[in-house]
């Protein structure tokens, strides 16, 4: 099994700003995807990439539809699952509303709740 480790804070400050912990705005939130889209096309044979928001302070409903539903939707065939890890009360209330929109659900891995893995379920 290969695995992706994606830290999303530092994909942030290296396409938005330096010193930005907050995913707010639809474009941050497209840059932000776009950038873990190509992470996930350069490693060959990936059949998980672990998608990893512990250090992010806050994300808006804009963001976690452009980067959450949009991930778990368009999917990729080179890396089947993806698992959202380091997830904060407020990163799960963005999300489960924005999945709750599109129709998709996550299942929850931990006891804690702070891990979900993608699995479309219209």
């Amino acid at each position: 099994m290969m695995k992706s480790h994606i830290d999303v804070s530092t994909v942030l400050r290296q396409t938005v700003s330096q010193s930005y912990t907050n995913l707010v705005t639809r474009p941050t939130g497209a840059a932000v995807r776009t950038y873990i889209e190509q992470q996930i096309r350069c490693v060959d044979n990936c059949t998980v990439a672990v998608i990893d928001f512990s250090h992010v302070a806050m994300m808006d409903f804009s963001c976690a539809d452009e980067i959450v539903a949009k991930l778990v939707l368009q999917g990729d065939e080179r890396c089947p699952t993806l698992v959202f890890s380091g997830l904060s009360e407020s990163h799960i209330e963005a999300i489960d509303a924005v999945l709750e929109r599109h129709g998709l659900a996550l299942v929850s891995h931990e006891a804690d709740s702070s891990t979900y893995i993608a699995a479309v379920m219209h």
